[in-house]
């Protein structure tokens, strides 16, 4: 029996099919080559972050006195997970997962919790990256370098800004941390691959009838995910 395998499937970039659609129909060459050079600045910038993240790993494992934190929100986790197809029009309980990877000790942290204890904005988001930071950091670290996508909703926002603040202030030793933001369309985060394991082992969870289920599917991941439950 012969097996093939082909490429994961993976989103494309709104901007990127944006520049090349108006690229394939531009009225003028003056036209295609303006909206080509912004094509090109974009990808530039996109390739950019993207140096600047791989660079920083790199600095995290030589130096104890810095660490590279990556985080991202998984897909909504739906209770119950049932296969009846009249559930699929009801309103299900959603259990949120911020996963945060420390690209020094290549651990995943998954801070879940459910919408019946809280939503998952931007308030959410601070508190599990304080509780990170404060719990799993070590003292001998004095920078941190951050790594997420540019959603205002969550990340980019006055109030993980100020979260920053209050960790310098709080933390033994932290003095400095760097917040930095990928392209959209071109995040490349680490936690995608975590993410895609996750949703390997949901497939093969069967029935979930309550959200703790969920943390138990998360753990059995791998040895390397830890899942801290998170509640008011």
């Amino acid at each position: 029996m012969k097996l093939k395998f082909k490429s994961s499937a993976s989103d494309t970039c709104a901007k990127c099919d944006e520049f090349k659609s108006k690229i394939k129909f531009a009225k003028s060459e003056e036209e295609k080559s303006t909206l080509t050079e912004q094509h090109e600045l974009h990808l530039r910038k996109a390739e950019a972050a993207y140096n600047l993240k791989r660079k920083f790993k790199q600095l995290a494992k030589e130096d104890k006195s810095v660490r590279c934190l990556i985080f991202d929100l998984e897909q909504v986790f739906p209770t119950p997970n049932v296969t009846c197809g009249k559930v699929y029009y009801l309103r299900q309980l959603s259990t949120y997962n911020l996963t945060i990877v420390d690209t020094t000790t290549n651990k995943t942290f998954n801070y879940m919790w459910h919408e019946g204890e809280a939503p998952r904005g931007a308030c959410e988001i601070a508190s599990c990256l304080f509780k990170h930071i404060m719990d799993e950091i070590p003292e001998e670290v004095r920078h941190i370098y951050l790594f997420s996508d540019c959603c205002s909703g969550q990340n980019r926002n006055s109030i993980v800004a100020a979260m920053l603040l209050a960790v310098m202030e709080t933390h033994a030793t932290v003095k400095k941390i760097d917040h930095i933001f990928s392209v959209p369309g071109h995040t490349r985060m680490e936690c995608d691959a975590k993410h895609s394991r996750m949703e390997h082992q949901k497939a093969k969870s069967g029935l979930i009838s309550v959200p703790s289920q969920w943390y138990e599917v998360v753990r059995n991941v791998g040895p390397s995910y830890k899942v801290i439950e998170m509640a008011n």
